[in-house]
């Protein structure tokens, strides 16, 4: 398997620390999810018209890939849609430029999937199939996150395949699926067998329903199922540490965590 994290680990860390520190510590890539006080990837510096040429380059000349661009695209925002797709284009194109096999989306607003829930699916639908259709043209393929409604694996491989884009897979949000759902990671990983393209992992408990994350190995995450069922299915893509919303709170400081988790999962896994 290979390793990356999430730039929202690092929030105030520039793009040449990031790299530097990722190649520092032998990492195989980068997940790019905004970069310091900038969530639109299209709005980065590195990542503009003049820029982009010489960031691949760069990247390239540090050993380092970026497996996925991960984007602020919920497919069931009806009141920001143009505005929404307009970005997840532009992302697009930058994969395109930056040789980066896929994007990242998300259908739910929310975390935690309701019982009672108004998500228009027919909407995110339509939606995905626009999106992949032009996708497809640039050789990338979309993934959707394990989040809200879509946390339910069978849900989520029922979508999929009803949507039948050769160019769609799937974003496995490891706490997603245990939390919210309950779900058995070798579960999860054989619904989805073939569709897996990315998977976050952190680790956290949950005190009085508010989430918090520690260290891997310091929550009660099965991590460690969550890699022999990934063995399983011979999954050997990206696994990438995620922290939403920089939550960073009771965390040690990047240095730390980054070759904690290095060591951790290196630890399960190999």
């Amino acid at each position: 398997m290979k390793y990356a994290f999430s730039t929202n680990v690092s929030p105030d860390w520039d793009f040449k620390k990031i790299i530097a520190v990722a190649k520092m510590l032998k990492f195989d890539g980068i997940e790019i999810c905004g970069l310091q006080n900038e969530m639109s990837v299209p709005k980065i510096k590195e990542f503009s018209r003049d820029n982009i040429s010489q960031s691949r380059a760069y990247i390239s000349g540090n050993n380092l890939k970026i497996p996925v661009i991960s984007t602020q695209t919920c497919l069931g925002d009806k009141k920001n849609k143009m505005e929404l797709f307009n970005e997840t284009y532009e992302c697009i194109e930058i994969a395109e430029k930056m040789g980066v096999p896929y994007i990242n989306v998300f259908g739910d607003f929310r975390t935690k999937p309701l019982v009672e829930n108004n998500v228009d699916i027919f909407f995110i639908f339509d939606n995905l199939k626009q999106i992949c259709s032009y996708a497809r043209t640039k050789g990338i393929t979309m993934l959707m996150e394990t989040k809200g409604i879509f946390s339910d694996s069978r849900f989520l491989a029922r979508f999929l395949n009803e949507l039948d884009c050769k160019n769609s897979g799937v974003l496995w949000d490891i706490n997603n699926t245990v939390r919210y759902c309950g779900e058995d990671p070798e579960q999860t990983a054989k619904v989805f067998e073939g569709k897996i393209k990315h998977v976050h992992i952190n680790d956290s408990v949950l005190i009085n329903e508010n989430l918090e994350y520690k260290p891997l190995g310091k929550g009660n995450l099965p991590l460690t199922e969550v890699a022999d069922a990934l063995k399983q299915i011979n999954y050997n893509e990206f696994i990438s540490l995620d922290l939403p919303e920089k939550k960073h709170e009771g965390l040690p400081n990047e240095e730390t965590l980054l070759p904690q988790f290095l060591y951790y999962m290196k630890n399960i896994t190999e």
